[in-house]
């Protein structure tokens, strides 16, 4: 819920940028009136991206370190057959027991309930750390040929660092960077965002987002777009002053793991869950809250804090009665 992961079920990248990628052609026979090779390969890609979240929390959580420096820093996890490709040759299979993920799918008018053996594995520290490489989240952040640095960056701003930013302007979306080969996608980027309108948003949405161009629209690491080097670097500063200068997506997300916003929002988040209602950001008892997770930085620490809060433990919310 935090990063909208559960979005991934609706991805749906373009065959004709990325079926070689898994051995199918870019477009389809003249004879054919229906594609059913891709959704057959999106499906069981979708289910995997889904359960390497979930156990990747799970086990960080609450068999590792169980901070949210290793939610955002650890570069260990789970794969599949399915997911192998875009993980790439790098990734070393670790001993340990493998998982049996159920799902099921819907392909030409008929459902099927199928089975992925997620196995552990050690992810390389250049390429992967954490939620914010997982191939989930950056897949939701992409459009069907391209990333999406402007959604990436949004949602790593507003749900990681509770920022706000107002509507965007009318006709935004009529801007958005055209799917062309031309260049890279950060520099279409930054000529569709260019307006002085844009720039007094965009110059904090976009760096953000461009961290995370190493990655493609399956989350796929790559050192080259359309064949010219990616700059992932670049800075931003957050309300608090806090201000984050990085070369890429994992040097920007271990910086993140280290920054006061960021934890006083996890732990916003976490407590607004816990009572049903959206807290107000200087409330005394969630002020201690952050207080003490700044501190020690323990996940399960904090649940058993909020738990025990008298926020928690007497709730006078909107539409409460004490």
């Amino acid at each position: 819920q935090l990063l909208g992961t559960h979005e991934v079920d609706r991805v749906a990248p373009a065959r004709r940028a990325h079926a070689e990628l898994f051995g199918l052609s870019p477009t389809l026979s003249f004879d054919q009136d229906c594609d059913s090779d891709w959704p057959g390969v999106l499906g069981p890609i979708r289910a995997s991206m889904e359960a390497e979240t979930n156990l990747f929390i799970e086990r960080t959580v609450f068999d590792g370190a169980g901070s949210l420096t290793a939610l955002l820093t650890d570069n260990h996890g789970y794969m599949s057959d399915d997911t192998a490709v875009i993980y790439g040759d790098d990734v070393v299979e670790l001993s340990g027991p493998k998982v049996q993920h159920e799902y099921a799918m819907i392909q030409q008018s008929g459902g099927s309930k199928n089975t992925i053996t997620m196995y552990p594995v050690e992810f390389p520290a250049n390429q992967r750390a954490g939620l914010l490489t997982l191939p989930s989240v950056l897949a939701v952040g992409s459009y069907a040929v391209h990333p999406a640095p402007i959604l990436r960056g949004k949602r790593l701003l507003e749900r990681l660092a509770c920022q706000t930013f107002g509507s965007p302007p009318p006709g935004a979306e009529a801007a958005i960077p055209a799917d062309t080969t031309e260049g890279t996608n950060r520099e279409r980027t930054e000529i569709a965002t260019s307006a002085a309108v844009c720039a007094s948003c965009h110059q904090s949405l976009n760096p953000p987002g461009f961290a995370f161009e190493n990655y493609d629209a399956f989350g796929r690491w790559r050192a080259d777009d359309n064949g010219i080097a990616v700059d992932a670097s670049g800075s931003f500063t957050l309300d608090n002053g806090e201000t984050f200068t990085f070369t890429d997506g994992v040097e920007l997300a271990y910086q993140m793991a280290q920054s006061e916003q960021v934890k006083n929002c996890y732990v916003e988040h976490w407590a607004s869950y816990a009572v049903g209602y959206p807290l107000e950001e200087h409330q005394e008892t969630l002020s201690e809250l952050q207080s003490q997770f700044q501190s020690d930085d323990d996940v399960l620490d904090l649940l058993v804090a909020i738990a025990t809060s008298d926020l928690f433990r007497y709730l006078n919310g909107p539409g409460v009665t004490p």
